[in-house]
């Protein structure tokens, strides 16, 4: 197929501008309206070009943005899906200037991920003003929440009717995301008996057991972990990541605890990843009387959304297309790889929508004081998106 006549309806400035000021709305927690600007933003431009939109209500008047080109139902469905809001602007300067500066558009939310569900929206623009009729349906699905419990994607994973395939637009520089490790927070508490520090001996120091607790997941589970590999994603991972505990130094301290983040590779599952916390919790206690048991559960972030692993292979249709419409826009394959953060791609995963990862940005600009994407690889990335729906 000749994309040329598609191609010619992308104008890098249009998308430019359509980005610059998507980046100059904020759309963060800290704010009463959250994502209610942004999402009416682009559901307005889509709906100005003739397409068929709507807004999915959450919760209150945050909703999702839920766009649809119908097919002529002879191929596969597909959904752009990406998430409409940020973090606050932690740090930084002019946040929401969309300041260009070379190539690279600056501000809250250019990279994670305004730069990538913009460049879809977009995409679908183009299509409709070509006048090309997929033979599958192109769904955007433009969430709210992601950055604090992917809200959005679940409600969307339980309420609509998901398409054959799906394409998660986080920043990837450019790379193929066909796989991304599963993501848990898990809080021990550890009991003591306090008591003056006079008489230590009549008390259990908490903080004691808290670091036998983590001496043993750092000696004895980290290093099977480190052996647990996956070809993408590297080894399954366990963080310490935060500890408290007693009153002041004079008394024995009664309590303690600990949160704990486990990031778990394609064939680990949460009942495997607690059976082995389950060992290192019941050696700890050994000796000790059940009141003084360590005890732990999942945090209350992990328990609104279940973020299990993700792993597509090679062969798989969605990939290959993500290959064939790479070629035609880069003139080479795009690299596939493992995705070292978890987003909504996981939620879409779960639900039955085979869904990967590709996107414009860098990771390690997202949620920084200097957060910025190329302006380039947005203009590529909304040329491969919608080319992407004609070669699956």
């Amino acid at each position: 197929m000749d994309f040329t006549r598609l191609w010619e309806k992308i104008d890098k400035q249009e998308l430019t501008d359509f980005l610059q000021k998507a980046v100059q709305i904020p759309s963060h927690i800290e704010m009463e309206s959250q994502e209610k600007e942004i999402g009416n933003f682009i559901a307005e431009k889509l709906l100005a070009e003739g397409i068929e939109t709507e807004l999915q209500i959450v919760e209150g008047e945050r909703a999702n943005v839920i766009a649809t080109i119908h097919g002529t139902g002879e191929g596969s469905s597909v959904t752009f899906n990406g998430h409409i809001d940020s973090i606050p602007p932690i740090d930084m300067e002019d946040p929401y200037s969309g300041k260009i500066v070379g190539d690279d558009l600056y501000g809250r939310g250019a990279c994670d991920m305004k730069g990538g569900i913009i460049a879809m929206a977009y995409a679908m623009i183009a299509i409709k003003r070509a006048g090309l009729i997929p033979k599958g349906d192109i769904v955007l699905s433009a969430m709210i929440g992601e950055e604090y419990g992917s809200d959005g994607a679940t409600y969307y994973a339980k309420h609509a009717r998901l398409t054959d395939y799906g394409i998660c637009g986080e920043p990837t520089d450019m790379k193929i995301g066909s796989a991304q490790k599963g993501l848990h927070w898990f809080q021990f508490d550890i009991p003591g008996r306090r008591t003056h520090s006079s008489v230590s001996a009549t008390g259990i120091n908490a903080l004691k057991r808290l670091n036998e607790l983590m001496t043993c997941i750092n000696e004895e589970l980290e290093p099977k972990l480190k052996e647990r590999t996956h070809p993408l994603l590297g080894s399954s991972l366990v963080n310490l990541g935060k500890a408290w505990g007693g009153e002041q130094p004079n008394v024995v301290p009664g309590d303690a605890h600990l949160q704990v983040e486990r990031r778990y590779i394609p064939g680990e599952t949460l009942e495997s990843v607690k059976a082995e916390l389950d060992e290192a919790v019941k050696k700890c206690n050994k000796g000790y009387d059940e009141v003084f048991a360590i005890t732990y559960e999942s945090m209350p972030y992990s328990l609104k959304v279940s973020k299990t692993p993700l792993d597509i292979p090679e062969g798989h249709p969605i990939v290959q297309g993500m290959k064939k419409a790479g070629r035609e826009v880069l003139g080479e394959e795009p690299e596939i790889f493992g995705v070292p953060f978890w987003g909504d791609a996981g939620v879409l995963y779960d639900a039955g929508c085979d869904c990967i990862l590709f996107g414009p940005g860098s990771i390690k600009d997202a949620h920084s004081k200097c957060e910025k994407v190329s302006l380039r690889n947005v203009y590529q990335a909304c040329k491969i998106y919608a080319v992407l729906p004609f070669v699956l």
